[in-house]
């Protein structure tokens, strides 16, 4: 059967190589720009497709959570209320009590909650933005595909906020200029929510409780004090504990910590804006500390422009997410089923979050950084490549289809007075595959049905009878492979014969060389300006569909 088939593909080139030969200048040189365009065609979908079915769409970082020093945030924020989870990782084996973190909140402190967390939301979604990509990947997959040659390239391209309290929201004065709020101590740590009339008497409260600030950052402290702040004040005040909890940690994603220690805060307060506290930071001078905000919703942050060049905004969706019972505060304003007792986890479908994380040296960190509660246009755009990807194949389809039939007529008949509106609907037969198209414009004369040219013109040319073989052998190979397959089935012989049907030779290169040789060969002999026009159509299409791909990679 292979040596068949070989004999078979040698006596049609060499028929194909003579016909060629005898062809005219401008025969050549289409058939050649034709042979280069299906090159471009063929080295660019990799390209294209950022990596076909294969590409990542997962969010690295959550992946990387506590294995390197920077901050971590979960940001919930509905009805005028935000509910915050802070996590630092200090990269380094707790040898005292004497790390400190601060954070200013822009709240009356009589409406503010703290807590301490061990834990973090597990955040797992799929990219918006690569999603888009993928489905568009795939639109343009099916439409290369209804060119038939491309066919076989384009298949390669392809924490309890509510547990434990040790305060209450009474004010306690515990030095001059000091108020104490709220005070929380849990798995080694201590947490108070603190007003402080000047950067002073806050240095000295901590001096009391023999933790030290560096002096630049009272400067910081400066900007906050007077202005309707108060400071959430965390450090470690049982080293033994504070590593026995951190020990305790079971979390999937965990694993990959080696070293390094968290530290968990929750914190619930009003505010008419999404606010995170970015400049503390700035007191590290030009070390840079990655700041990792997850903000459940999709949601636009006011990045101002020292840091804009080192900021990534990337929007996720995530269809099943599962929501630690522990966490269940962070989570207000989510529909959480009942759960049983004995269930660790509530479930939350279809969460949608935005991730942003600032990469910028910290004393860039000028500003705090604050969120418009509002959905950027561009998710609006994901959403819909997601979510419609079909009907916005279907109309790049019909307009590069028509198009390209318009833009063909154009330049074959361009002598003839083309009825362009014609020409252009004469496109739809696209549906129908780059054979439907070659087919219908033979069987329909398009070069005098759509021109103004009254009669037709046709090569009253007597087949030889190599031509003949040349255009009967192709044809009976099709019509012998379709019978093989019912024949096959009836006979039990599926595991014999779909192998050979459906290899990388038979099903992927041959039987599409076999189908457009007789068309070729047909307009050739018969109507060789019609086959003019389908050369330079399939020519059109993959410029415009190559063309209109590049476009949509910019700009999405």
């Amino acid at each position: 059967m292979g040596v068949v088939i070989v004999n078979i593909v040698i006596h049609l080139f060499k028929t194909f190589k003579k016909s060629v030969i005898k062809a005219s200048v401008r025969m050549k040189k289409t058939l050649s720009i034709i042979i280069i365009l299906l090159i471009c065609f063929l080295i660019l979908p990799s390209a294209l497709a950022d990596g076909g079915f294969f590409i990542k769409i997962h969010d690295e970082d959550i992946w990387r959570l506590f294995d390197e020093e920077q901050q971590f945030c979960a940001i919930n924020y509905k009805d005028g209320v935000q509910h915050m989870i802070l996590t630092i990782d200090t990269a380094e084996k707790v040898q005292g009590d004497q790390a400190v973190w601060i954070f200013p909140v822009p709240a009356d402190p009589k409406q503010v909650d703290i807590n301490i967390l061990k834990g973090f939301p597990e955040l797992f979604g799929k990219d918006l933005e690569r999603l888009a990509e993928n489905s568009i990947s795939q639109a343009y997959t099916l439409m290369s595909i209804s060119q038939i040659y491309p066919f076989p390239f384009a298949y390669f391209g392809t924490l309890s906020p509510g547990a434990f309290r040790a305060g209450s929201m009474e004010k306690s004065l515990d030095a001059e200029g000091v108020t104490v709020y709220e005070r929380i101590e849990k798995m080694g740590l201590t947490t108070e929510l603190v007003g402080a009339l000047d950067s002073q008497s806050l240095e000295n409260y901590l001096t009391s409780k023999d933790l030290k600030l560096p002096p630049e950052f009272t400067l910081i402290l400066d900007e906050y004090i007077g202005k309707h702040y108060v400071f959430v004040i965390t450090w470690i005040s049982d080293v033994h504990e504070f590593r026995n909890s951190q020990a305790d940690v079971e979390y999937d994603y965990y694993y990959r910590r080696r070293t390094g220690n968290t530290v968990g805060v929750f914190i619930s307060f009003p505010t008419p804006k999404i606010y995170y506290p970015l400049k503390p930071t700035s007191v590290y001078g030009d070390t840079v500390v990655p700041a990792v905000i997850y903000v459940m919703g999709y949601v636009q942050p006011e990045l101002y422009k020292e840091i804009k060049a080192d900021s990534e905004i990337t929007f996720f969706s995530e269809s099943t997410h599962k929501a630690p019972k522990d966490l269940k505060d962070f989570y207000s304003g989510y529909s959480l089923p009942a759960i049983s007792s004995r269930e660790s986890n509530y479930y939350i479908s279809n969460l949608e979050y935005t991730k942003v994380k600032i990469s910028a040296p910290s004393n860039a960190l000028i500003q705090d950084l604050w969120f418009k509660n509002e959905v950027p246009n561009k998710v609006v755009v994901y959403e819909s490549l997601i979510n419609r990807i079909i009907w916005w194949g279907l109309i790049i389809f019909i307009f590069i289809s028509c198009l390209s039939s318009l833009l063909a007529g154009i330049i074959v008949f361009r002598n003839d007075n083309p009825h362009l509106f014609k020409f252009a609907l004469f496109g739809l037969f696209n549906f129908l595959t780059l054979v439907g198209v070659w087919i219908a414009a033979y069987i329909k004369g398009v070069d005098h049905a759509f021109t103004e040219r009254k009669q037709a013109v046709y090569q009253r040319i007597k087949l030889e009878g190599r031509q003949k073989t040349a255009i009967a052998i192709p044809l009976s190979i099709i019509i012998v492979i379709t019978l093989l397959i019912p024949v096959s089935i009836l006979l039990q012989l599926q595991d014999i014969i779909f192998p050979l049907l459906f290899s990388l030779f038979v099903g992927f290169i041959f039987f599409p060389f076999i189908i457009f040789v007789p068309l070729i060969l047909w307009g050739y002999y018969k109507h060789k300006k019609v086959l003019v026009f389908n050369l330079v159509f399939s020519g059109m299409f993959l410029v415009l569909l190559i063309l209109s791909r590049i476009i949509l990679a910019i700009f999405i």
